[in-house]
């Protein structure tokens, strides 16, 4: 007991160094290298993050990656329902996804579309945007139907994109295998 007594003792006084040196301004605190983040709630996969590049800024709280391959579930579900593809994509301190650069997304119905800059609403679980979006739903009968607006938002678990345009210039078209 007095050994113990004298250990714990010693330990109140001692001051302990860190074992490395404390993350410098604009360093980020961890960098992980052809990576795959996923994350839950509730013990259900909301989604699943693979990239070439990632970067982890404890301070701010914020994951920062790039050349992002994402994968959206349905709650419950472990089929992916949405899959984007993006150059740089940081998560931020309450869960959201800001999407930077170029977005391509498909999902499990065969609806594809691109844009510049997006964000995940965790909370709501839903894609969405507010520049330029292109739209295009391939057929099994050989067409296509492209649609061009001014924003969009993608509910994961309804399957279902909503699209707007401030200026009530929504443009549809038709596509037919072979023609153009």
């Amino acid at each position: 007991m007095g050994l113990s007594f004298l250990l714990w003792v010693g330990f109140k006084w001692l001051q302990i160094e860190p074992l490395s040196a404390p993350s410098v301004a604009g360093k980020p605190d961890i960098i992980l290298e052809r990576g795959v983040i996923q994350h839950y709630d509730q013990g259900a996969l909301v989604w699943r993050l693979q990239a070439q590049h990632t970067q982890v800024d404890e301070r701010s709280g914020e994951t920062v990656a790039s050349q992002v391959d994402i994968q959206f579930f349905q709650e419950g579900q472990n089929t992916s329902m949405l899959e984007v593809t993006a150059q740089k994509v940081t998560r931020t301190f309450n869960g959201n996804l800001v999407f930077e650069g170029t977005l391509e997304a498909k999902d499990a119905q065969g609806l594809q579309f691109q844009t510049q800059n997006a964000r995940w609403v965790d909370r709501d679980q839903v894609l969405e945007g507010s520049q330029a979006v292109r739209v295009v739903r391939p057929n099994l009968k050989g067409t296509n139907v492209s649609v061009e607006a001014e924003g969009f938002r993608y509910d994961v678990g309804a399957g279902k994109i909503s699209l707007w345009s401030t200026q009530d210039k929504v443009k549809f078209t038709l596509e037919f295998e072979g023609e153009r």
